[in-house]
């Protein structure tokens, strides 16, 4: 699992080695990238936004995917802003049931294919119960960021 962080404002591009389309994200707030990468080589693209020159500081980290299994996984505090993945394998097809388990609703689950794509038709929320093929797959577990601003709090 890959973070990427910064405070200003810019588009990122993740190319995975599997010769995939690139993924392109604008971040007008800064950036928070949290991306699966399997191993091999991947290249991570950092633009300015509307012709600015690009300045500051990318904190990039990565963090371990946690396999998991049939029944209740592992409790975790998942503080605003991160995620947490999740690997899990099928052996035959059939409909699965995914929750995350939240005081309230900044916690969003998706749901990816081995390569770290999203799967087509996976909204975000905070229960999935798709039919999928046998093969692996991979959870996200995102909590929103809280911006306060003006004394209101807002989600983002």
């Amino acid at each position: 699992m890959l973070h990427l962080r910064t405070a200003v404002p810019l588009a990122t591009l993740v190319q995975r080695a599997d010769g995939g389309a690139p993924e392109v994200e604008v971040h007008p707030e800064g950036a928070r990238l949290d991306a699966f990468v399997p191993a091999g080589e991947v290249r991570i693209g950092l633009r300015a936004l509307a012709g600015a020159q690009l300045s500051g500081t990318a904190e990039i980290t990565t963090t371990p995917v946690t396999a998991i299994g049939e029944g209740l996984g592992p409790a975790v505090l998942l503080p605003a802003g991160s995620t947490r993945w999740y690997s899990f394998h099928l052996d035959q097809k059939g409909p699965i049931g995914a929750g995350v388990g939240s005081t309230d609703d900044r916690v969003e689950l998706e749901l990816y294919d081995r390569s770290g794509r999203r799967l087509a038709g996976q909204e975000r929320g905070l229960v999935r119960m798709p039919d999928l093929e046998p093969g692996d797959y991979l959870l996200a577990d995102r909590s929103a960021v809280i911006v306060i601003a003006a004394g209101e709090i807002e989600r983002v």
